[in-house]
């Protein structure tokens, strides 16, 4: 019994820490992109975001399962490749944004490693 207690702590602590990080990447994120240049940049990368979100749902669904709230944490480097993504919660849908967004090249960012925080609101 003790085992499976200090186990589920370890695993409790763990968790704290990537949503730390998490949380950490998104103020850094909201920072990056409230420069004018960020907001440039951001604003390029919005019909990739709607060619992923079209590639994740069809259109007119309306189950539970297409619906929610996500959000994704990234960088996009030099070459503008989405890169070191995480998503909360993760979902079939928030997966598969992540996953199409990082196939797409992307436009190359104002610095190399440049975060960026997508917050997704899916609703019929």
């Amino acid at each position: 019994m003790k085992r499976t207690i200090i186990l589920a702590l370890v695993a409790a602590t763990a968790t704290s820490a990537r949503a730390d990080r998490f949380d950490e990447r998104v103020v850094n994120a909201k920072g990056a992109s409230a420069s004018k240049v960020g907001k440039t940049y951001e604003a390029s990368l919005y019909p990739f975001f709607g060619k992923a979100m079209t590639a994740c749902i069809p259109p007119k669904a309306e189950s539970p399962s297409n619906l929610g709230r996500f959000e994704l944490i990234g960088s996009i480097s030099g070459e503008g490749h989405l890169i070191d993504a995480q998503v909360r919660p993760r979902t079939r849908i928030s997966e598969c944004f992540q996953g199409k967004l990082s196939l797409y090249p992307l436009p190359s960012p104002p610095t190399p490693g440049h975060p960026i925080y997508v917050e997704m609101d899916v609703v019929p």
